[in-house]
């Protein structure tokens, strides 16, 4: 029988067929065998089958004359002498780091041995290839058990830490913290997720451990915690610089826009809003040029970014919108903070502002609650700039 007709006839099975002289001499493998045991008739036999002639390098399986406890060897011989068939289960196979368990059925075909595959179990993967593949990862991984130690860290979690991986095995992280590793606060942090992966089952945050933004997931298996920490401060940074407005360092539009669907999703905290304007911008720019202007602008901005429970963006031009968290400070106290550090600038002309303030209610839409703040500011305008007009009434 010809290897072509073989391949017309067998390639395409789902199960995986072996083809050998009744001499056991390998003369054909189908795809699925290629797939799972190797990529050629060299690879079949050996340590794929957990034989211990593995350093035989031979089409030939020539280790089923030598061993006589070898299950595949006791099954061809029986099929040679009864001219039947033998069906064998649960034949180990370890292929690539990865245990499998088959259906082996062994039978004559003519003048030849055939050989099929079935019922592909995997059983596990091997630890140690577990444990490589990890220490490669730039991911951080660990598995604390039911009391919270370390029993498995992998390179990049000790390399956190400047310390071997043996170092934290069986260690838990109030030891970390006694040790000078781990700060209070990040403690806090990773304790909040364990006790939450250990509840629910599952958690996953961003959090913050120094300057660095990590991406945290930890799972709940068999009673201890799997954690995976991924370093997004990159991604964060660029994100946070699409947010910024680029000369003045606060917020720009987008992120106001982002700021303002949180406030009503939420509706948790009470929120006054500011529409502030740089008095006299555009004839400052004309009689001194825009340089002037920007360092105008600049110098607002920095101010803005000073000022406690408030978070400032610029819309566009000399055009700015505070919201002020009034759960925390009051606005008047905002803006005497913001006049009186522009006026230890000592610009000349002098920097100001005209600022309209109104409490931000919920049940009205973003617009009215800006054209009601806008009043306000066209209001201090009217009454000769340099002002600032707040009401917050309920």
């Amino acid at each position: 029988m010809e290897h072509t007709l073989f391949s017309q006839i067998l390639d395409h099975q789902d199960n995986g067929i072996i083809i050998m002289t009744t001499e056991r001499e390998i003369v054909y493998v189908n795809h699925r065998v290629q797939k799972v045991l190797g990529d050629g008739v060299h690879q079949v036999f050996g340590k794929y089958l957990n034989c211990q002639w593995v350093h035989v390098e031979s089409s030939c399986c020539a280790s089923l004359y030598q061993c006589q406890k070898c299950v595949i060897n006791k099954g061809i011989h029986y099929v040679l002498e009864t001219k039947g068939s033998k069906k064998l289960h649960n034949v180990q196979i370890d292929k690539n780091n990865l245990e499998l368990a088959v259906t082996m059925k062994i039978s004559l075909l003519n003048e030849y041995i055939l050989i099929e595959l079935s019922e592909f179990q995997v059983i596990n993967f091997k630890t140690e290839f577990l444990i490589r593949l990890a220490d490669k990862s730039n991911d951080i991984m660990f598995f604390k058990d039911e009391e919270l130690k370390y029993v498995y860290v992998n390179q990049t979690y000790a390399n956190f830490y400047n310390k071997d991986k043996e170092y934290l095995i069986g260690k838990t992280d109030e030891e970390l913290i006694n040790a000078g590793l781990l700060s209070r606060e990040l403690y806090e942090q990773c304790r909040i997720g364990d006790i939450e992966a250990l509840k629910s089952g599952h958690y996953h945050d961003i959090e913050v451990m120094g300057d660095q933004y990590f991406r945290v997931s930890k799972e709940n298996i068999e009673n201890g915690v799997l954690g995976i920490a991924r370093n997004i401060t990159e991604e964060m940074s660029a994100i946070h610089q699409s947010e910024i407005d680029q000369l003045t360092g606060v917020y720009n539009r987008h992120k106001f826009e982002q700021s303002i669907r949180t406030i009503y999703d939420e509706q948790n905290r009470k929120y006054a809003i500011a529409v502030i304007d740089v008095d006299d911008l555009r004839g400052l720019n004309n009689e001194y040029g825009h340089l002037k202007g920007d360092t105008y602008l600049k110098a607002l901005g920095k101010i803005f970014q000073e000022q406690r429970h408030t978070t400032f963006f610029r819309i566009g031009g000399d055009e700015f919108v505070g919201l002020i968290n009034t759960d925390c400070i009051e606005p008047d106290k905002v803006f005497n903070s913001i006049v009186s550090s522009s006026l230890l600038l000592g610009f000349q002309p002098q920097l100001s502002v005209s600022v309209g303030v109104s409490q931000f209610d919920t049940n009205l839409s973003y617009e009215q609650n800006y054209e009601l703040a806008d009043r306000l500011l066209y209001q201090a305008k009217s009454q000769g700039k340099n002002g600032v007009i707040i009401d917050i009434s309920d």
